[in-house]
């Protein structure tokens, strides 16, 4: 299953910077520049963040039925909210 493109704008330095701390320590792998791809256990995503812009756009290219977009987006904008973003 893919996920439309979900794109976040606020996402200074520190957020972002927070958001990968995070990922880290989920266990996902830390993406290494503001774009590309990650992938752990089943869910695969694309990533763009542009620093001067300030926004993140990720597509989830695969994840499994059960998780839903839905649940997908809620996490990631929860994540964002809390290291400080919009």
């Amino acid at each position: 299953m893919s996920c439309p493109t979900m794109s976040f704008s606020g996402v200074t330095r520190e957020v972002y910077d927070c958001l990968i701390r995070q990922a880290a320590s989920m266990g996902f792998p830390a993406p290494t520049g503001t774009s590309g791809r990650v992938a752990y256990h089943n869910v695969e995503a694309e990533y763009r963040w542009d620093e001067e812009a300030g926004t993140l756009d990720i597509t989830v290219t695969r994840a499994p039925t059960h998780l839903g977009c839905a649940t997908l987006e809620s996490g990631v904008r929860q994540a964002i909210r809390g290291c400080g973003g919009a």
